[in-house]
């Protein structure tokens, strides 16, 4: 038999078992082709120990719960963000004419409609200078006084 102590360190500071000492049984039975470990047991602090508790499992339990939520609501959050990534990828069906893009449900829509829609982006709206100079050519074709329609 061999008895050793050891002090538990976790990467948790606020953890139960966190800088305590236990103690490891081990018990070893000799057999045909070597020793082999028969038995093993750990002792924990007593004072960790609640009313009616062997080890304390209701500290685990409560923390291992914690750590189940954390992990369920951070694989939600994931999930939410990917689903936002996808939602622009892929081949867009887009009129070569007017610019408008079909949705899956047969829909035309304003690329900038469609595009706020489906992601986080924003439009703000200016003039390149090739049609700064194609507004500008056709107002000056205009009659004076008419405006452009």
């Amino acid at each position: 038999m061999v008895t050793s102590f050891f002090v538990i360190h976790l990467p948790i500071e606020d953890h139960v078992l966190s800088r305590e000492t236990a103690r490891l049984v081990l018990i070893f039975r000799k057999e045909l082709d070597g020793w082999k470990i028969n038995h093993s047991g750990i002792s924990i602090p007593y004072h960790l120990v609640q009313e009616g508790e062997v080890y304390p499992l209701k500290q685990l339990t409560e923390r291992a719960a914690t750590l189940e939520q954390l992990v369920a609501e951070r694989t939600l959050e994931l999930s939410n963000a990917i689903a936002k990534m996808k939602k622009l990828s892929g081949m867009l069906p887009i009129c070569s004419g007017c610019k408008k893009i079909r949705d899956d449900k047969n829909y035309w829509s304003e690329v900038e409609t469609y595009v706020t829609e489906h992601s986080e982006a924003q439009f703000t709206h200016g003039m390149c200078p090739t049609c700064v100079d194609i507004y500008l050519s056709e107002l000056d074709a205009l009659p004076a006084g008419k405006s452009p329609s």
